[in-house]
């Protein structure tokens, strides 16, 4: 649970709640201007605006999660659960957005393509967050993993990260 104490109380439950919701409604307002790609100059300025709350938001989470900032509270496992839920809607936004955007293809356009691949990217973080802030919830969960980790080790079933292969 100290993970995702430690995420959440990044923002406090107000604050996070204003945060995410307000890259919510502009990835929304984002995904109807997609549609129309004659406003290619109003869509450029509204993708960098999202991709600077994006940026924000996560180089405050990361400096929580490397300690340079303090937590400075408690969270209840509701509040985890919601933070949770807004990740995730988060996440399936930017999808959508992307997505359109793709299917628009303003991924092939100069002034639109850096921004909607950083939003890509940085949807794919939201989610890995949110999995992450799950797991931290589950403490038996996460106990087990890292027993079985001990016991692969303990056994000598390690590996180089050379022969791992990603598929």
């Amino acid at each position: 649970m100290s993970l995702a104490v430690s995420v959440l109380n990044s923002f406090g439950n107000d604050r996070w709640n204003a945060d995410v919701y307000d890259i919510m409604a502009l990835a929304s307002r984002l995904s109807s201007l997609v549609k129309d790609r004659s406003k290619t100059i109003n869509i450029v300025y509204r993708l960098f605006s999202l991709n600077s709350k994006l940026n924000e938001l996560f180089k405050e989470l990361y400096a929580r999660l490397e300690g340079r900032i303090r937590d400075d509270g408690s969270i209840t496992p509701e509040q985890v659960q919601d933070a949770i839920h807004s990740l995730l809607k988060l996440h399936g936004l930017l999808e959508i957005l992307f997505e359109v955007g793709r299917r628009s293809r303003l991924t092939n356009n100069s002034l639109t393509a850096g921004l909607l691949n950083s939003i890509h990217v940085y949807s794919e973080e939201m989610l890995e967050l949110a999995q992450v802030v799950e797991l931290a919830r589950d403490k038996n969960h996460l106990n087990a993993i890292y027993e079985r980790a001990s016991k692969e080790r303990e056994h000598g079933d390690v590996f180089d990260v050379s022969q791992v292969e990603v598929k």
